[in-house]
């Protein structure tokens, strides 16, 4: 089915509703684009089961069928899933406040959905964070157009800042999806961004295996690191070194091991 087709458009609705559904039902155009109106009446709209004003379910599949056909859209239909997503978080943001008891027990399963879209992908709300920098890969800020969405932003459960633990497990993908080989400037840069919230952590807040990049920005167990404070002296060929962009006392308390101590 096409992903976007018109609903009726109405000059009290705050939201763009040609796009908010599609994918899920028919939905009658009743006002056309200069001025003209459908000669399809209301009775025959309710004998033929054809909407004219879109349910706040039938928008939350319009969004998960968007979701699992994003997949194989080509690039220039990007622009497309931006325009519906704006119009579907405007959409659910509005009806958070009018049908709040109705609309939430409807997109409950959003709070654990990949339905964030942040211009390149689908995320989920637990990989978003207000007061984050980057565009990802692994942690990203609240898009543009969700920012405003305040209502969808506190339902959906998106937290104001990433906790260790969130930094913690984006250095475990890290290791899981590039393995033996060098992460990429990309994934630096997120490291860069995650050692200042490292730094603040406690060692009894650290409840798994810790995993950070050696000298070559190879992802590893911590404990197989050493920290080189013994710069002076040669190389050990077969130490595995941490990367220098990880200060000591972070390399510290995170368990890497110091030359002078081996």
């Amino acid at each position: 089915r096409e992903l976007v087709t018109y609903a009726e458009t109405s000059t009290s609705a705050n939201y763009d509703v040609d796009l908010v559904v599609g994918s899920t039902a028919a939905i009658l155009q009743r006002n056309i684009a200069g001025g003209s109106v459908t000669h399809v009446s209301m009775d025959m709209c309710n004998l033929l089961q054809i909407k004219t004003i879109p349910s706040c379910a039938d928008v939350v599949t319009h969004l998960k069928n968007l979701i699992g056909a994003v997949q194989k859209c080509e690039l220039d239909t990007i622009l497309s899933v931006h325009k519906i997503c704006d119009a579907v978080y405007k959409y659910l943001d509005l009806f958070l406040v009018s049908d709040i008891q109705a609309t939430t027990s409807v997109i409950d399963e959003l709070k654990t959905l990949c339905c964030i879209w942040t211009e390149k992908t689908f995320v989920c709300p637990n990989m978003v964070a207000i007061n984050w920098a980057l565009d990802g890969p692994y942690l990203f800020k609240v898009p543009s157009i969700l920012i405003t969405r305040k209502r969808f932003i506190t339902f959906l459960g998106i937290q104001l800042h990433f906790t260790i633990n969130d930094a913690l497990q984006a250095l475990h993908k890290m290791s899981n999806d590039f393995g033996n080989e060098p992460i990429s400037n990309e994934c630096q840069e997120v490291i860069d961004h995650i050692i200042p919230l490292l730094n603040k952590c406690e060692t009894e807040n650290i409840n798994q295996t810790v995993i950070l990049p050696d000298e070559k920005y190879v992802m590893c167990d911590a404990s197989q690191l050493a920290f080189n404070d013994t710069p002076w002296c040669q190389a050990d060929e077969d130490t595995r070194y941490l990367h220098s962009t990880i200060p000591r006392p972070l390399a510290l308390k995170l368990g890497v091991k110091t030359i002078r101590s081996l």
